[in-house]
């Protein structure tokens, strides 16, 4: 299970396995070993991955289906990376699969893009109901 997260998060990034092993200082096959299950993180490494893709380490071994938590920063102070909107998405547990990859990368977008998809959604049923 956390082989397929690691690939399904490296994926939605549009990273390589080389690219990832890269950014993280590991080798490639270190990251293939991960994602087909032949080789389990150490605490160290699982952390270093959920820091990277913004996720929890509960996200990241399937512990749970929400990728937002509370991150420290380096002042020392927790942000809340989970709006009201992106709990009510969560809520949504039986959708196809596009409908899933979707809500999947509006969690992991950044703040920013994330706004941008809000006021675009809030446009085009606006446009609906003109």
């Amino acid at each position: 299970m956390f082989g397929k997260r690691l690939a399904s998060l490296r994926k939605q990034q549009n990273l390589s396995q080389y690219q990832l092993a890269n950014e993280l200082e590991f080798s490639r096959g270190q990251v293939a070993n991960y994602e087909q299950g032949k080789r389990q993180p150490d605490f160290a490494t699982l952390i270093k991955l959920a820091d990277y893709f913004d996720v929890s380490t509960d996200f990241l071994l399937c512990r749970t289906e929400y990728p937002g938590s509370h991150i420290k920063e380096s002042r020392g102070t927790y942000k809340q990376h989970d709006s009201e909107f992106e709990i009510q998405l969560r809520g949504i547990v039986d959708r196809d699969d596009d409908t899933k990859a979707f809500l999947q990368q509006y969690l992991n977008a950044p703040e920013e893009k994330k706004k941008q998809i809000r006021d675009f959604t809030t446009f085009v049923l606006d446009q609906e109901t003109r």
